[in-house]
């Protein structure tokens, strides 16, 4: 008597499979779901990439609102125009360049301290923005922020240590 081929159906069991066959069916079937999961999870590139370009906008407002806070304690007034920060000392420490403030626009209000701030963001933002002094939370689209400087540094209404505050 010979023994069976593992690899070939056993005709007398009625062509159910082999135990090699079984395994190797359910091997490929477990790689093909690990690959879908993990296609699943990933965000597809075309996202990371908006998401990498409003995390560069994020970290500009974040470098235009301080370097507008250090023109105006220097100055005691807002910049006219966002170029001005440009040829200020005070806001060389911030890397504004003009570059960066191409995709914003600036409105200072009439009291000298409030302004609005303003860009065009491809995804909607996750929640706080983590690191920032401001958190830059915001729909897809155009997003305004209304924000205020103070003449001192230190504690401000809101007790979260920054100087400038949304309203």
């Amino acid at each position: 008597m010979t023994p069976a081929n593992d690899n070939k159906t056993d005709e007398a069991a009625g062509g159910k499979l082999s135990r090699n066959t079984l395994f190797a069916a359910l091997s490929a079937a477990v790689v093909v779901l690990t690959v879908l999961s993990a296609i699943a999870v990933t965000e597809p590139p075309w996202v990371v990439r908006d998401l990498k370009r409003d995390q560069g906008l994020t970290g500009r407002l974040n470098a235009i609102q301080l370097s507008i806070a250090s023109y105006h304690r220097a100055e005691n007034k807002l910049p006219a125009s966002l170029t001005d920060l440009l040829t200020s000392p005070q806001t060389t420490a911030y890397n504004v360049t003009v570059e960066g403030l191409k995709d914003f626009d600036y409105t200072p209000s009439g009291d000298g301290r409030s302004y609005e701030l303003c860009t065009v963001f491809l995804r909607a933002s996750g929640g706080d923005s983590g690191y920032f002094t401001q958190n830059w939370k915001h729909e897809a689209g155009r997003s305004c922020f209304k924000l205020k400087t103070y003449e001192k540094l230190g504690v401000l209404p809101g007790g979260d240590g920054t100087f400038f505050t949304r309203y």
